[in-house]
């Protein structure tokens, strides 16, 4: 069979850091599969509605007027087209206390996830490039974005929309499920949860010609 390239999609590629410990990983599992089911999804973000913007809001003002219950709708009914799955590996970690010279040492669980932006076959080159260009900016918004050729504003605003919906799903549900479970259980309490993400990530990929 011969596989064909395609042109690199923009994506966002994300790792959350989390201590290897037994008492994450049901919690953590479980999180990672319910993440795929509408219900959930929309369940959870409707219930911690308010907590959820207050964790987001001092730094993404956006999300004031962007997280409504039309929102959730859209983004729980749409969550198979946002998260298409995750990966896990392990490293050795070696930390710093901020009172202590000495190391610790912890098996540190990391969690890779990749969200692509939906690209159309048929999007002009130049707009594919301004939509690059605004998803690897410092901007959060088209607000903060600046001044662009408004030929390109339709496409923009879904970008715009996407990086709403990709964080929200992130933080108001996957850390938001671990923050859960760390509630439930002191003995996982951390000083910081980290979560590092790579906005210039192009996703690659090879497809049988066939399709």
């Amino acid at each position: 069979m011969t596989y064909i390239f395609k042109t690199g999609k923009p994506s966002t590629f994300v790792e959350i850091y989390l201590p290897k410990r037994s008492g994450f990983q049901g919690a953590l599992y479980r999180a990672l599969v319910d993440a795929r089911n509408p219900k959930e999804v929309k369940d959870h973000l409707l219930r911690y509605e308010n907590r959820i913007k207050m964790m987001l809001e001092q730094e993404w003002s956006i999300v004031h007027t962007k997280f409504t219950h039309s929102f959730i709708e859209d983004l729980s009914s749409n969550i198979g087209s946002i998260y298409v799955g995750f990966s896990m590996y392990e490293v050795d970690g070696v930390f710093f206390s901020k009172n202590s010279i000495g190391p610790c040492e912890e098996r540190t669980q990391v969690i890779r996830i990749i969200f692509e932006f939906p690209v159309a076959d048929d999007l002009p080159l130049d707009c594919l490039i301004e939509v690059k260009k605004f998803l690897r900016s410092a901007a959060r918004s088209l607000k903060e974005y600046g001044s662009y050729d408004k030929k390109y504003e339709k496409e923009l605003k879904l970008a715009e929309d996407w990086i709403v919906k990709t964080g929200v799903f992130l933080i108001g549900f996957l850390i938001h499920r671990i923050i859960l479970a760390i509630e439930e259980n002191p003995d996982l309490q951390q000083d910081e949860i980290w979560v590092t993400s790579f906005w210039n990530t192009v996703l690659n990929k090879f497809l049988p010609q066939n399709r």
